[in-house]
């Protein structure tokens, strides 16, 4: 039917990524990288960056559109941890930078976290700049 494949993903399931790549079953991946490698057990409870790494290798080296994208979770993301970020990822196409909304949170303790200004996420948006060709905001 020809329709376009897009795909959203932690990237813990690198090898279901390379599995839908070899039969050219997706068009295009949002890939949610969620803070830095230190960080990514406290946040996300499984300390699988290595996988989203190489679910990002299997990407770069196919002929699928992506996007990484991070939302900007104040005591998770800021320069030190895009830094992070950055060193292990190399240089990217596509990065987005999400506003973290703390209306919506499926950890209750989250709801405290207060957004970063718009002016902040400029500041990070500036600095992720440095290792993609395209960096924008989204959610402000």
């Amino acid at each position: 039917m020809n329709f376009k494949i897009k795909l959203d993903t932690n990237g813990f399931f690198p090898e279901t990524i390379q599995a839908l790549a070899s039969k050219e079953m997706i068009d295009y991946v949002s890939l949610d990288i969620k803070t830095s490698p230190a960080k990514y057990d406290d946040l996300t409870g499984d300390p699988s960056f290595d996988k989203v790494i190489s679910t990002l290798n299997i990407l770069k080296d196919s002929h699928i559109e992506y996007e990484i994208r991070t939302t900007c979770v104040p005591g998770f993301v800021d320069i030190e941890e895009l830094l992070e970020i950055g060193n292990h990822i190399g240089r990217v196409k596509r990065y987005y930078l999400q506003q973290f909304r703390n209306e919506i949170t499926l950890d209750n303790s989250f709801t405290a976290f207060k957004p970063y200004s718009k002016e902040k996420l400029f500041e990070l948006k500036d600095f992720v700049s440095t290792f993609s060709d395209l960096c924008e905001i989204r959610g402000i």
